[in-house]
């Protein structure tokens, strides 16, 4: 999850708002990471007993902003290009097969003073690899 967040702070119009987990903060500019889970999506066992497991992991951002501050939709075009060049934070085993995506981005609450809540589901998929000896019997 740091990596995430550590990532998500080099966006270009991030600004000097702080990240949080699971809280979001009323300040402009703030932002909070929810965890919403973690879901296999695949499993391959080769002849020699190794495993290959591909993960599907979820994170709800969520920032506080002015609605004039139109940082959402190129904030989506940063993931995907960041994910597309490789610059994007490796999880996994396999970087190569690794994809963060940012979807469904919405202002989903206004507060005042003139401030509202967006929010962007980031999916994170990647591969593990266990050997043999990882997971087998001892």
């Amino acid at each position: 999850m740091e990596k995430i967040m550590d990532w998500l702070k080099t966006y270009p119009k991030w600004g000097d708002g702080e990240i949080t987990v699971d809280c979001l903060s009323p300040e402009p500019g703030s932002a909070a990471l929810y965890r919403q889970g973690l879901q296999e999506t695949e499993r391959k066992s080769d002849v020699l007993g190794n495993l290959t497991i591909g993960y599907q992991c979820r994170f709800l951002l969520r920032r506080m902003a002015f609605p004039g501050d139109l940082w959402l939709e190129d904030f989506q075009k940063w993931v995907q290009l960041q994910s597309a060049q490789g610059l994007a934070p490796s999880i996994g085993d396999v970087p190569a097969r690794e994809q963060i995506r940012a979807e469904s981005g919405k202002l989903v609450e206004v507060s005042q003073p003139g401030t509202g809540v967006y929010q962007v589901t980031l999916v994170v998929d990647f591969i593990k690899i266990y050997e043999e000896k990882d997971h087998g019997e001892n």
